[in-house]
């Protein structure tokens, strides 16, 4: 069994700790929300392109979400109603 401190030792050493003090460090560094969300975008090349493509529906996320969905045979509310 593992000792508490060797398990604290394992996830400071973990590199999704990394990802996160820098997610933090971008969030605090930033003058204000949107420069904070500005700058995860341009670190994230999957946040970029989640972005891009609500950009295409005005970015509206929930237009871009409902749209897709419908496109591809998935009810929307029915993954809302299981997200309540």
């Amino acid at each position: 069994m593992a000792m508490p401190g060797m398990l604290l030792q394992l996830a400071k050493s973990s590199p999704m700790m990394g990802q996160i003090k820098q997610i933090i460090n971008t969030i605090r560094t930033a003058q204000n929300p949107q420069m904070a969300i500005n700058a995860l975008i341009n670190n994230n090349p999957m946040m970029k392109q989640a972005m891009d493509i609500i950009n295409q529906y005005g970015g509206d996320p929930q237009k871009a979400f409902y749209d897709i969905a419908r496109q591809k045979g998935i009810d929307p509310q029915e993954i809302m109603d299981m997200l309540k």
